[in-house]
């Protein structure tokens, strides 16, 4: 019986250290996809804002 209990307690040691880095990996990755997503947002936002001025510049507003 000890045997047997001392085998449970190292593979639930086990998987809980694995499971701990799994959900480190996990966090990892999704603060990275965040990064991105907040990355091409803010790129896409300059491109918007490019264009504006561009078509700003080419056709200005006429005074009322």
């Amino acid at each position: 019986m000890s045997r047997r209990r001392s085998d449970n307690s190292w593979r639930t040691a086990l998987r809980d250290a694995r499971s701990t880095s799994s959900d480190q990996q996990l966090r990892e990755l999704v603060k990275y996809l965040a990064r991105r997503a907040a990355d091409e947002d803010h790129e896409s936002w300059l491109q918007r804002q490019r264009k504006k001025k561009l078509k700003e510049t080419k056709n200005p507003p006429k005074p009322h």
